[in-house]
């Protein structure tokens, strides 16, 4: 696994980290302050470490959308004179989502993320679009905004649909032409790790259909782990040696504030589950 680990640290190193650049929780600040200074009364609040929960000026206490910063920190750091540009965006998308109106079919995506993301405290009252995916992890329909995706209540997209399962084939079919050129790397025969421009990368442990068409093959029942929200990893579970050097691997990135699970999933029959470990 030595390639794996070769290979994630390169991929950590790839953000640039110029001299005087924002830190994310900066960068987060200056993207509260641009929504106020659009909205002088709307209501913005933190949330975790890189997320925003806006609500606009008047609206009732349970209203508002959840914006996540991570994706627009990513395009800051990349090109960081464009600091103004990117946070004016944000801004802009966050207060046009608050706006039913503004909610289009077009815009539905599907997310995979751990169930903290609809459990976190000021959620309690919001009934958010989900279904369960596996483990501690579930699939939420969101808003694209471009810029940044904004968790926003289901009774700003059910309008849309004459019932939920429409909501979800139509953002499910979103969500695959969003995502774009995926960017596979096989780390060693069996595992591969897959990123894409569209943040959506987690995804494609949905889509077995094209995982041949992009070279990956199985032998056994697949293996997944969600290391980042843009940095899938799949594994031939069909190897016993090769998925305990995984395992292995994952476990020593346990800890590391990069990393959003080191649960491994498996496929049996096709259902993914938690994959059972021995002690």
């Amino acid at each position: 696994m030595g390639r794996i680990a070769a290979w994630v640290v390169v991929f950590a190193l790839a953000t640039p980290a110029w001299a005087g650049v924002m830190s994310k929780a900066e960068f987060r600040l200056e993207v509260r302050d641009a929504i106020i200074r659009l909205a002088p009364k709307a209501k913005v609040e933190m949330e975790g470490d890189d997320t925003l929960r806006v609500a606009p000026p008047g609206s009732k206490p349970d209203d508002g959308a959840s914006m996540f910063i991570g994706n627009a920190y990513e395009r800051y750091l990349n090109k960081p004179e464009a600091l103004e540009t990117i946070v004016g965006q944000m801004a802009r998308t966050v207060l046009a989502t608050n706006d039913p109106a503004a909610v289009t079919k077009e815009d539905l995506v599907v997310l995979i993320r751990p169930i903290d993301y609809v459990t976190q405290p000021g959620f309690e009252k919001i009934k958010f679009l989900t279904r369960p995916f596996a483990g501690d992890f579930i699939e939420i329909i969101a808003i694209d905004g471009e810029e940044t995706f904004q968790m926003t209540p289901a009774d700003k997209i059910t309008p849309l649909f004459p019932d939920e399962a429409a909501a979800w084939a139509r953002a499910d079919a979103n969500t695959r032409t969003k995502m774009g050129r995926m960017e596979i790397d096989a780390l060693e025969p069996g595992v591969w790790t897959i990123t894409n421009e569209s943040s959506l990368a987690l995804n494609f442990v949905n889509q077995p259909d094209t995982w041949k068409i992009h070279g990956i093959t199985m032998t056994g029942d697949p293996v997944a782990v969600f290391s980042q929200r843009n940095l899938l990893l799949l594994a031939d579970g069909g190897d016993k040696d090769r998925l305990e050097r995984v395992a292995a691997f994952v476990d020593q990135l346990a800890g590391d504030p990069e990393i959003i699970s080191t649960t491994l999933f498996i496929r049996h029959d096709g259902v993914w589950s938690v994959l059972e470990r021995k002690p």
